[in-house]
């Protein structure tokens, strides 16, 4: 059988939901109060300690026994605006322990004076550096730099409602994480007319700006660069309806606020048209899950997509 043939591609989705709230502990002393963040997402728990994988983060609590799940930059007294040098802390991680109880890996406290505190939170953390971390300065808020491989699950929180020490009852900042990029998984189907044994080794995103940058006060993600493609490599077996075929173990995050995806598929030797899935939404923090369903005589691209919010419908066709 012919590998030349059809490409149809679909889409779903499913949805994420963040924890909120803040739980009372008990102060750890009379002189010092450390602050204790709480936070949302899940991810796989690592069978050791170690970094917070750059891939996606799903569900509603970050992974025990993790290092570096976020860093945390704060401000005291007022929420600053035009003047952004004087912060309290600068880019401090948080990491998990064994049940995942979170914790600044050196430990932060409230002021003495009781002034308030104003958080704000990104992952995956990066060291001081272009790419990296940028300090605020008397004109510029503090920023993140990323250059961007397909793998990092870029995420931002602000607590701004101000927290401070108390004689009792303290109560500690929750962080309510959003996703900035947008996430496409992918799944592939053998149609009708198209050999069996045949996997694909390559898919690549095109047209995507290399370099993200996180505004730390705000939580807006901007892109520059020249556009370039996003890739992943492997050996995925494309498999017939009735062979369940699943969705392959790895996916990409690119930038939010496209209309659609250009895609360029590599199976059995043969690098197939660009397929392009318009999205029914551009906002971020959407999951699409993308089906490519191979035939034998043709491309016709076609999707469907929904995200982790809501549904909605899109399609196309090459020849």
């Amino acid at each position: 059988m012919s590998l030349g043939g059809a490409l149809i591609c679909a889409a779903m989705v499913t949805s994420c939901i963040r924890d909120g709230g803040n739980l009372p502990v008990a102060l750890p002393d009379n002189d010092r109060v450390a602050i204790v963040p709480e936070a949302g997402f899940t991810s796989v728990t690592p069978e050791s300690r170690g970094d917070l994988p750059s891939g996606p983060v799903t569900g509603t609590s970050f992974a025990a026994s993790t290092t570096k799940l976020f860093a945390v930059t704060a401000y005291k007294g007022t929420i600053p605006s035009g003047n952004y040098s004087a912060a309290y802390f600068d880019n401090q991680p948080v990491q998990s322990d064994a049940l995942s109880k979170l914790s600044f890996t050196t430990d932060q406290y409230y002021p003495a004076d009781g002034a308030d505190l104003y958080f704000y939170a990104y992952s995956p953390v990066a060291a001081a550096g272009s790419p990296g971390y940028a300090e605020g300065t008397t004109t510029t808020p503090p920023t993140v730099t990323w250059t961007i491989d397909g793998q990092q699950d870029i995420m931002a929180a602000q607590v701004i409602s101000g927290y401070h020490r108390v004689p009792s009852g303290q109560t500690h900042p929750n962080f309510p994480f959003t996703h900035k990029l947008t996430r496409v998984q992918f799944k592939f189907v053998r149609g009708t007319g198209f050999g069996g044994g045949i996997n694909v080794t390559s898919i690549s995103l095109k047209n995507c700006k290399p370099t993200a940058t996180l505004n730390l006060m705000t939580g807006d993600l901007t892109f520059s660069g020249t556009p370039t493609s996003l890739t992943l490599t492997g050996a995925y077996p494309i498999k017939a309806t009735a062979d369940n075929p699943p969705v392959i173990d790895k996916s990409l995050m690119c930038e939010a606020g496209a209309s659609s995806l250009l895609i360029s598929v590599t199976a059995g030797g043969i690098t197939y048209l660009d397929c392009t899935v318009p999205l029914a939404s551009t906002q971020s923090g959407k999951n699409h899950l993308v089906t490519l369903t191979f035939e034998g005589t043709k491309i016709e691209p076609t999707a469907t997509i929904t995200n982790w919010e809501d549904g909605g419908t899109g399609g196309g066709t090459i020849k």
